[in-house]
């Protein structure tokens, strides 16, 4: 490509005489140039020189860069798809994994083992060495579920690790209006040595009281009391726990489990000195060499609430809890969760602020003077944030296929390893293929002549410059969904291959079953519908919303009775958006279509589910014909189905609810609405609304978590502004705690 236009640079110069010659070599470099595109299977990735990246890496932002520290830095983000991620200080990634699911505590252990945290099917934490091999799985024993915040590995080879156990309690003995099978949650702390033997175990429920978790709601039909989330092993060889859910720091004796000490809370023992807030809702515990001990002070309950790193002297002859240092961004930060504070070597502290908005690493040197800041570009939240010396190489390359309308990519890297000149490919449509499918000298390359709607798996190795080949890679497969920009997005929107490409998930006590009528219609038959609408629902993965395009969502659907559904444009992972927008849909007994039209306002996602949520209602859906298909030049609303009929007041749903309900309204024409909500008493109990709206149907969410259960009201007046006569509906409303 570069030649041909090397080659257009100097004809355009020739004389008069050879503008013919140039014409005709022009075209032939624009023939070329459309065949290049067309055909080439090696396209630009997005890479830093040397580490191809995939398409939903969660790239960062460094915004100060002024500490001498080589360092790497560890994180993971779980908002968004979910990485760990090693750094150099520049930003440049030296290894990157893929999660299914959000990872934590991402970091270097005192052996030089990486550990983090692995949810899905194992709910344990993982420990690779140096070349990113996984060499030990590691968990709490005697059937006790390991708690995702912390595993600490110590010199002498035994694992600390956070528990939990849930005990059935009934806590109307305890406290006034506790339920009464309460699912209660204890702490456990286990030492394993290492052959995985309990050697010293340690309960919340032996020594906490639950009455002293003062701002958790102790009448809750759950409670998590203590929410521990670190532990340390202090100077002496005890062990340093932090309560958030107690506001408390607890030191405990390695053998017999005493308590030693408690800091904060309302069991607190010391006075504070030079800190009149103390902390609150506290994260990340650390003893430092010094004797003194670091902390990430969420100040969930400080009046107003703020974050900060925070540094205490204790001493325990006085009782007295003195501030020596804290930083405290101006203006305020505010993480209600998660956080930690790293102590240096070189005395600088890194502070991880959590919260989606906030920076993931700040370095403050001592003076508070910030020499280093980095966070996400599209914003995330992260666990914990962490920088450490490391050197690794990975043992084999780490592969990651994806599916776009135009290629299919596969981005591989044997990160660190210099000596790779170049990699083959091995492919094919059954899995663990041996076929060599391609070779390249690029970490990445992409395809666009594959089989259309077939999937296929790959594995790569990598060639060092002596002609070694490396063991296989991880494979991963792709199905590939090749596409016009104006093609439809749904495959097998109008059922008639059956269930293929769809899949119906339930969760919790819902059931529901799948099948398609003789008329090529999607019959969700509900036997359990779940308390969610997102209980039940049918799904269609693997579609790509570009960034500020439109699009147009169209299906037919009926129901057994009427009822609402939930038909959702979603995001796979954390914080779960909805990039449609569309609001419910109301179903009748009478097959009906829906036109739904959109603007994707967030960045580009190739991993969109198309779902339709079913659950809460026990009646039967059907559903066909579904469409979604970019739009040119749309005047996007919120809701573009067809103009009401007639002024309507929906049942909320659901009903009875907890706390939040969606109360529907449509209008034919542009009209002045009111809609009250009142109790038994004709009390108003919320601030009505009062406007003008065009014709179209609307949601309207009430939420007032205060309400003490019972039975409410709402009532809709609407006018049209050019008829006098007021339309009124009046609807009953079940509230339940």
């Amino acid at each position: 490509m570069f030649q041909s236009i090397q080659v257009f640079g100097r004809q355009k110069r020739q004389t008069e005489s050879d503008n013919r010659s140039f014409l005709q070599k022009l075209v032939q470099g624009i023939i070329i140039l459309f065949i290049f595109v067309i055909f080439s299977n090696k396209m630009p990735a997005s890479a830093f020189p040397g580490v191809s990246l995939p398409s939903d890496f969660p790239h960062v932002d460094i915004k100060i860069n002024r500490s001498s520290d080589s360092s790497f830095i560890f994180l993971s983000n779980r908002t968004g798809v979910p990485y760990i991620m090693i750094l150099r200080p520049s930003g440049k990634p030296v290894y990157y994994k893929r999660m299914s699911d959000r990872a934590y505590d991402f970091k270097v252990q005192p052996n030089g083992l990486l550990t983090h945290y692995v949810r899905d099917d194992l709910w344990a934490f993982v420990a690779m060495d140096s070349t990113y091999t996984v060499i030990d799985t590691i968990k709490c024993a005697n059937d006790v579920f390991t708690d995702s915040h912390e595993l600490q590995l110590t010199s002498n080879g035994h694992a600390l690790l956070i528990g939990a156990k849930i005990e059935t309690m009934d806590m109307s003995e305890i406290v006034e209006g506790g339920h009464t099978d309460a699912r209660v949650i204890h702490n456990i702390i286990q030492e394993l040595d290492a052959e995985k033997n309990v050697v010293f175990e340690w309960s919340s429920k032996d020594h906490f009281n639950i009455r002293d978790a003062v701002h958790e709601d102790l009448t809750a039909a759950s409670i998590d009391y203590v929410h521990m989330n670190t532990i340390d092993v202090d100077n002496d060889g005890h062990l340093l726990i932090s309560s958030r859910n107690l506001s408390e720091v607890t030191k405990i004796h390695r053998q017999s489990g005493e308590i030693i000490w408690r800091l904060g809370g309302v069991n607190n023992q010391f006075t504070f000195v030079n800190d009149s807030a103390g902390f609150s809702y506290q994260h990340d515990i650390r003893a430092l060499p010094n004797g003194n001990y670091t902390l990430f002070d969420n100040g969930t309950y400080h009046s107003p609430p703020f974050s900060r790193a925070v540094e205490y002297h204790l001493d325990t002859d006085s009782m007295t809890a003195t501030l020596v240092w804290e930083y405290r961004h101006e203006p305020d930060y505010y993480s209600n969760a998660m956080g930690n504070a790293q102590r240096l070597p070189n005395g600088d502290t890194v502070i991880n602020w959590a919260a989606m908005p906030y920076p993931k690493l700040t370095q403050v040197q001592p003076d508070c003077t910030v020499v280093y800041e980095l966070g996400f570009v599209t914003p995330a939240t992260c666990y914990r944030t962490f920088r450490f010396p490391w050197n690794g190489k990975a043992l084999k390359p780490y592969l990651i296929a994806e599916s776009h309308p135009d290629k299919v990519s596969l981005i591989f890297n044997k990160f660190e390893d210099h000596s790779v000149v170049k990699y083959k490919i091995y492919g094919g449509t059954t899995p663990n293929p041996t076929a060599l499918f391609d070779i390249t000298k690029e970490p990445f390359i992409h395809y666009s002549d594959l089989r259309n709607l077939q999937t296929y798996y790959f594995r790569v190795t990598a060639l060092d410059d002596s002609g070694t080949e490396s063991e296989f890679s991880n494979q991963d497969s792709v199905f590939v969904r090749y596409a016009e920009p104006d093609d439809d997005m749904i495959i097998n929107g109008n059922f008639e291959n059956g269930l293929k490409f769809w899949y119906l998930k339930t969760t919790g006590d819902a059931r529901a079953r799948g099948s398609i009528t003789d008329d090529d219609t999607y019959y969700v038959k509900i036997d359990s519908a779940g308390i969610y609408f997102q209980s039940i629902k049918l799904v269609q993965s693997g579609i790509t919303l570009h960034k500020n395009k439109h699009y147009r969502l169209e299906f037919d659907a009926r129901a057994d009775s009427p009822r609402p559904i939930d038909a959702k444009l979603e995001q796979r992972f954390e914080p779960w958006n909805d990039y449609g927008k569309i609001g419910t849909t109301f179903l009748t007994t009478t097959l009906k279509h829906y036109s739904y039209t959109f603007q994707m306002k967030h960045s580009t996602d190739y991993h969109v589910d198309l779902a339709f949520h079913c659950g809460f209602y026990k009646d039967d859906v059907y559903i066909s014909n579904v469409t979604l298909k970019p739009v040119i030049n749309a005047s996007v609303s919120n809701r573009t189905h067809s103009k009401p009929k007639k002024f309507k007041l929906s049942h909320n749903f659901p009903n009875p609810f907890n706390a939040n309900t969606t109360l529907a309204y449509a209008l034919p024409q542009k009209s002045m609405v009111t809609v009250t909500v009142f109790n038994v008493l004709g009390e108003i109990v919320a601030k009505p609304l009062v406007a003008i709206k065009d014709a179209g149907t609307y949601e309207l969410n009430f939420s007032r978590p205060s309400l003490a259960s019972g039975v409410y009201f709402c009532r809709m007046e609407a006018r049209a502004l050019n008829h006098s006569k007021t339309y009124s509906k009046v609807i009953k409303m079940t509230l339940l705690k």
